[in-house]
């Protein structure tokens, strides 16, 4: 079974309040962010511990993807 871990928006596509409003409209958590130079990520999750889960990221939409964190 998968989490997801962390949403990532590409700064291209979305401003930072953009990203929020996705997240608030599919009940995602908006309160943790990271900017890099051409993202923002909202952890879902704490990081997992990498020996316990694998991560996968996958595209969700245009400029959004979910960083998805397996149990081993």
């Amino acid at each position: 079974m998968s989490e997801t871990q962390s949403v990532i928006f590409d700064k291209d596509l979305f401003t930072k309040n953009q990203a929020i409003k996705w997240l608030e409209r599919n009940n995602l958590k908006h309160s943790k962010v990271d900017e890099k130079e051409n993202t923002w990520r909202f952890r879902q999750l704490p990081v997992g511990d990498k020996k316990k889960h694998r991560f996968r990221t996958i595209l969700v939409s245009p400029g959004v993807q979910f960083v998805l964190q397996f149990k081993k």
